[in-house]
């Protein structure tokens, strides 16, 4: 199950739709593997019929650095394997305090792993994983947290550098 909700800035009028967590359809099989030759690993609850659709890894879609996606799947290819902790996630920019959504996850391979970073959009600077209000769906006690208190996040606007955000629109999807 995901979780949808908005940050605003009550300023500048500031906003950015933040998408965290995974779907129904978000199964292993379907984001990083696509359909598979094996009738049995095609099965999935999360369907009408119960049969994967035919066609590429959602990944793809998730993902637009073409890079990345061939670094995972090539690692895929020699036996790596995604962790169970994927899904969309926050990021902000560490230069410019920009927003944005990605969909993180890690390929193990051996010993070794792949996590993806990902660069802002506006002025190219490192992007970090963040949580905003519970983060329920992100397990690493690394990641940076936000809290919401009373509907307000003290997160910096990108915007008009504001201190707080305004927490609305919570959602939940599957």
């Amino acid at each position: 199950m995901g979780i949808t909700y908005n940050l605003k800035c009550e300023k500048c009028h500031y906003s950015i739709d933040v998408i965290e967590g995974v779907g129904y359809a978000d199964s292993p099989n379907s984001v990083f593997y696509g359909r598979s030759g094996d009738p049995d690993a095609n099965w999935s609850i999360a369907f009408p019929d119960g049969i994967c659709e035919d066609g590429e890894p959602l990944l793809k879609e998730y993902v637009e650095d073409s890079a990345i996606c061939d670094t995972v799947f090539e690692m895929i290819g020699k036996g790596g394997c995604p962790s169970t902790d994927y899904g969309h996630e926050l990021y902000r920019c560490k230069e410019c305090d920009s927003l944005e959504n990605h969909f993180h996850f890690k390929i193990v391979e051996g010993h070794k792993q792949y996590e993806p970073s990902f660069s802002c959009k506006l002025c190219t600077g490192n992007l970090e994983r963040i949580i905003v209000g519970n983060g329920r769906f992100v397990v690493d006690d690394d990641i940076k947290k936000y809290d919401e208190v009373d509907g307000i996040v003290h997160l910096k606007c990108p915007k008009c550098e504001e201190e707080f955000l305004k927490y609305v629109q919570v959602l939940f999807w599957d």
